[in-house]
């Protein structure tokens, strides 16, 4: 029962951000408070969902779905990243519409709470992998550190994964 306890919030995690957008757009935004409350509490879900989980191959799992979760929300912060452009651009070149810069500031900070989420998974897949002696104490806290940086947390969840699924040994 566990592991589909885990599954059901990860699932909601790796689309939830097209949801996001969508949310933006719908019905010109009205639905955009509903999805933010909605963003923070699934985000809390999952946060709790990789600090708790355990099982017989804790940094394997956890690190691949760090992995997963990171490269699918790609798209979205490529599409998040112009949008916020376009709209930084349409604050100097015409009247700001009501209400704007609030939206551009909600993006930025629901793009943050994705990325913290999904760096809690990497976050505990790197404990696990320290605690199994797959990595060194200094290599864990570089890759600790980068998992919260923007960009460098890619390239981190591939290394995570790729150094715990190297080792062959039951992992917990």
């Amino acid at each position: 029962m566990k592991s589909v306890m885990i599954k059901i919030p990860l699932w909601l995690l790796v689309v939830w951000p097209y949801v996001f957008l969508a949310g933006l757009f719908l019905n010109g935004g009205s639905f955009f408070g509903i999805i933010c409350v909605l963003t923070l509490v699934l985000c809390v879900v999952n946060m709790i969902n990789a600090w708790t989980y355990t099982g017989d191959n804790t940094a394997r799992e956890l690190g691949l779905w760090g992995m997963v979760i990171k490269l699918v929300h790609m798209p979205y912060y490529v599409v998040a990243f112009v949008m916020g452009m376009i709209g930084m651009l349409s604050l100097f070149a015409a009247p700001a519409v009501d209400g704007a810069p609030i939206g551009l500031l909600l993006m930025v900070i629901i793009g943050m709470v994705f990325m913290i989420t999904s760096s809690c998974y990497c976050l505990k897949a790197v404990f696990a992998a320290r605690d199994n002696r797959i990595v060194k104490k200094d290599s864990a806290m570089l890759l600790g550190i980068t998992s919260f940086i923007m960009f460098a947390d890619v390239i981190c969840a591939i290394l995570i994964y790729s150094k715990i699924k190297k080792n062959k040994k039951v992992l917990h």
